[in-house]
């Protein structure tokens, strides 16, 4: 589904609206990165957004900022990749932190399905 115009838009603003300007920050702070991106996504969420945000607040690969281009290229992941993230290359031009991300998900879901495999009835 393509997202209209001024949600891109507004998508972009929160970016620069958390920043600490005064501070000359470039990145957000992951802890702002996280409510910014659940005040942005309030009406449509994407699917993956929850477990993106687990990932970000486990912290598994010491993800201190946010960028500017990972915090854009997030809109386009959650407009081009399945919640099974079957379609997911890194081949293709993605930040490093998505390849951890698919890396991190990809086993809790492996996890989470030898648990129902495995949970008798």
């Amino acid at each position: 589904m393509e997202l209209p115009q001024s949600f891109k838009d507004l998508y972009r603003f929160t970016f620069q609206f958390g920043l600490d300007a005064e501070q000359g920050q470039r990145s957000l702070q992951r802890s702002i990165a996280i409510a910014l991106w659940r005040l942005v996504f309030t009406l449509d969420t994407p699917p993956l957004l929850e477990h993106w945000l687990d990932f970000l607040s486990e912290n598994p690969c010491g993800v201190r900022g946010i960028s500017r281009d990972t915090w854009n290229m997030f809109l386009n992941f959650t407009q081009s990749i399945g919640q099974d993230l079957s379609n997911y290359s890194e081949d293709e031009a993605w930040p490093s932190l998505f390849d951890s991300f698919v890396e991190w998900e990809t086993e809790r879901q492996r996890r989470e399905q030898n648990t129902r495999v495995h949970t008798p009835a």
